[in-house]
Order: structure tokens, then sequence, then C-alpha cells
């Protein structure tokens, strides 16, 4: 008679575990071999929650996600934070079904994009990065091999940052060797701060979220937070993106002006803005730069005043070239990548970028009011 109730027990349980599964597989698409064994493959491919801020990003939404998609390593959840896109973002982010959408009715900036990200994400390593970026088809299993590795560390950041394939033109050559400059001079690098950057989900209950009083430099300043609290980033050169800088020169200026003007507030954080004597300095060598095209003026009726202008630009342009190793290395790369066109022209950009950063800089310390107004770092 027990043994009779015991088979009895044993094919109810039998049949519910059959029922049970058939469901999960019928949901899921999912065979018998993948249910039993989902727990282990959990346990050992920890599940990644991608947090994406996007602002405008119509041009660009479709290929990130769709690299996400593409990942070689499949236990992901993709967050997007549609931060009041004005533009076909929000539109283009309804056809996927397998990501989350989080929507803002109003502008909140990147800082609340991403704090907002990582409270609705489940996974035990956030990836923190971009929407205007294409992402390889191994970028995710790279990183979690690595934490699979080295249990110590807390966080992952990416080797280079090179520019989209789509890009095309002088300017896109320029950031191309500007980004190579920037990654060849950080190869003994070991924690380096970036907007692309994998984090165990544990730190932001150690050191909290993103803040948001700033506009740019979230990134960075969480990192210095990481490390002043001795949590080690790992720098991981082989891990690289292709991002979507700037092809056009009007979108280049504005970015490395915006750049220089939302800085502020990191800068002075961290008691690295501008002290007094700091202050005077930067304006009246700024005025003196300022002052170019009424040389170039006063240079057609003396010759003393042209020379005045070719030493004030030489210095301003010339000058890192042969000083500054990442500048110098940019000459470099375009003789290498054979640009000979953009190794003549290299002083010329240069030249507008540390002018339009210098003078995001002034507006930021002559209109530090109107610059807190600003919520988003917005170059489209």
């Amino acid at each position: 008679m027990k043994q009779k109730q015991l088979l009895s027990v044993t094919n109810i349980f039998l049949i519910t575990l059959k029922f049970i599964l058939s469901v999960l597989s019928y949901l899921g698409n999912l065979n018998f071999y993948d249910i039993i064994f989902m727990y282990m493959r959990n346990k050992n491919n920890p599940l990644v929650s991608i947090v994406i801020p996007a602002h405008n990003e119509e041009k660009w939404i479709n290929i990130c996600i769709q690299s996400f998609l593409n990942q070689t390593y499949k236990n992901i959840e993709i967050i997007v934070i549609n931060d009041a896109s004005i533009d076909k973002t929000l539109e283009i982010l309804k056809k996927y079904l397998r990501i989350k959408v989080i929507s803002f009715n109003k502008n909140q900036g990147e800082a609340m994009a991403r704090t907002t990200g990582v409270k609705h994400s489940n996974g035990n390593i956030i990836l923190q990065t971009d929407a205007d970026a294409e992402y390889p088809k191994d970028f995710i299993q790279i990183a979690v091999n690595e934490f699979s590795k080295n249990k110590k560390i807390s966080g992952i950041s990416l080797g280079e940052i090179k520019v989209h394939k789509n890009q095309k033109g002088i300017i896109a050559d320029y950031w191309r060797i500007k980004r190579k400059a920037s990654f060849l001079s950080k190869q003994n690098c070991k924690k380096l701060a970036t907007g692309c950057v994998f984090i165990k989900n544990v730190v932001y209950d150690k050191i909290g979220y993103y803040d948001s009083k700033m506009i740019a430099g979230t990134d960075v300043d969480f990192s210095q937070r990481m490390i002043n609290d001795h949590l080690d980033i790992k720098w991981l050169p082989q891990l690289f993106i292709r991002h979507a800088d700037p092809a056009g020169l009007n979108i280049f200026i504005k970015r490395i002006y915006n750049g220089a003007k939302f800085t502020r507030f990191y800068l002075e954080k961290y008691e690295l803005w501008l002290n007094r004597w700091g202050k005077i300095t930067f304006i009246l060598r700024n005025m003196l730069l300022s002052f170019l095209p009424i040389y170039l003026l006063l240079g057609l009726i003396n010759k003393w005043w042209f020379l005045i202008l070719i030493i004030i630009f030489s210095l301003e342009s010339f000058g890192p070239l042969f000083f500054l190793f990442e500048q110098r290395t940019m000459w470099i790369q375009a003789i290498k990548q054979k640009k000979i066109l953009l190794f003549f022209l290299i002083p010329f950009i240069l030249f507008l970028q540390i002018r339009a950063s210098a003078y995001g800089k002034l507006y930021a310390l002559f209109f530090p009011d109107k610059v807190k107004k600003s919520v988003t770092f917005d170059i489209n």
C-alpha cells in the first residue's frame, strides 16, 4: 500500500515537473538541457545590465542596440533611458521588444539617466555606455572573462575608442589620430575613467550613484570616487568601441567648447579650478589671443605686428605638437597613416580646438549660473 502511494506521489511530481518544463520551454523557447542547467549557466555567466542614456540619438541608436543584440555573450539586459528626446529616438526604441525603455518627460541629464538605469537593473555587472557607438561582438564576453579571472577588480575600462567608419572627412580623420594618440599615451595606465565602463553592481551600494549636479564629467567623477575608495578599475587595451565622433567642423568646435564649459563643476569639486591668480593670467592670455584678427590687419600696415601674430599662433598650435607627447603622436600618426593633408592642417585644427576650449572655460568663468541652468551636454 505504501509502495503504491509513493509511486503515485512520484508520478504526480514527474507530471507536474514535465508540465512546468513544457510551459517554460514554450514561453522562453528553451530546450530541456537549457532549463536543467540554467542555474549553473547563470552562476558562471552573470547577468550584465547595459545602461544606455539617449538624448536625441536617432542617427545612432539602431546601430548601438543591434551591436548589443549581436553579442556572443547572451546573458544580458538592455536598459535605454530616453532623456526627453524630441527626435525619433523613442519611436525607434519601441520597435525593440527585448529592451527595457524608461522615458523622462523632462530632460534630466546624463547623471540622472545613468542612476535611473542602475536602479532598474537586475545584473551583477552594469555596463555604463553611450548611444552613439558600435560595439564588437565579443565586447561583453571579454569583460566577463576578466571579471571571472580577477575577482578583486570592481570595474573594467576599455582601452581604445576608435572613430566609426561612417564618419568621413578631415575632422573625422583628425579625431581618429587624436583617439589613437590618446590610447598610445595611456599604454601603461592602470586606472582610467571613461564613459564606457563595466562596474560591479555592489559598487553603487558602497559609493553611491552619479552626481546629478554635474552636466559633464560624471563618469570621471564616479571613477575618481572608486579610486578614492580603493576600488580597482582594470584597463583592458584589447577592449575597444567605434564611436561617432563629430565629422563636421562646427560640431567639433561645439563639442570642445561645451566640454570645457561644463567641466568647471568637476574641476571645482576636486579643487582643480582656477585660483585667483590663475583666473587673472588665464583671462589676460585669452584676451591677447582674441586680438589675433586685429594683429593680422595691423600686419598689413607694419610687418612687426605680423611677426607678433606668427609668434603667438606658433606658441598656441606648434608648441603643444613639439612639447606634449599626445599632440606630438598625432603628427606621427598622420605620417604613418599617409594623411599628408591632415599633417599640414593639424596645427590649425589644434589651434581651433585650444581656442574653443579656452572660450568655453571663459564662459563658465564669467557666467557660472547660466551654465548651471543647463541640463544636457548636447553636441548634436
